[in-house]
């Protein structure tokens, strides 16, 4: 099983002070390959989440839309979505 994908997506981060901010983005998904998609299909995608970042160290926690027809997960269209990361600066 293989499939042919690629994605273009925009975002944006809303911050309420230094540490704290809202994350959003949105955008398109393409996605071909057999079983599940013979022919290309385009999917919208979007996340939302609260992001915490200090100096060094943060993380962000939201959700992320993955679509009804997502070969790998076909009954979840939203998925929680948890991300540590290190920053630096």
């Amino acid at each position: 099983m293989y499939f042919i994908s690629g994605s273009a997506t925009a975002g944006a981060a809303f911050a309420f002070n230094d540490a704290w901010s809202v994350v959003v983005e949105g955008g398109v998904r393409y996605l071909q390959g057999d079983p599940f998609v013979p022919a290309g299909l385009i999917q919208p995608k979007a996340a939302a989440g609260l992001r915490l970042a200090g100096k060094g160290f943060g993380f962000l926690i939201g959700a992320d839309y993955v679509g009804i027809d997502d070969p790998m997960l076909p009954v979840l269209p939203v998925i929680p979505v948890v991300d540590l990361f290190w920053s630096f600066q």
